[in-house]
């Protein structure tokens, strides 16, 4: 069976955000059980506090479905923003390497 793959272009900030939320969850809700979720990240420009609160509802959403969830090739802006709020191990955690990250 093959993953479920979601993306998002340009940004995820509270002024996107309930329009990404809910076709984030329309697309879990419509997807067989047991298809795992994939998320590219590498096309984020700007993502702020929102957009960081928006990943750990689809995080948590797809854990309730018993869903695993991989964050594909993280922007910079990403990997920034989940540092500053401590969520850096949100990155490794899901075995995927940062896109445009500085070591």
């Amino acid at each position: 069976m093959d993953d479920l793959q979601l993306s998002v272009d340009g940004e995820l900030t509270v002024s996107a955000a309930a329009g990404i939320h809910a076709g984030w969850l329309a697309a879990l809700d419509g997807a067989a059980v047991g298809r795992a979720l994939r998320l590219d990240l590498s096309a984020v420009a700007e993502i702020d506090s929102a957009g960081v609160q928006l990943l750990l509802s689809l995080a948590r959403s797809a854990a309730e479905q018993g869903r695993a969830l991989a964050l594909q090739a993280p922007s910079a802006a990403v990997v920034e923003a989940l540092g500053s709020f401590g969520l850096a191990e949100l990155v490794h955690a899901h075995g995927t390497h940062a896109h445009g990250a500085h070591a």
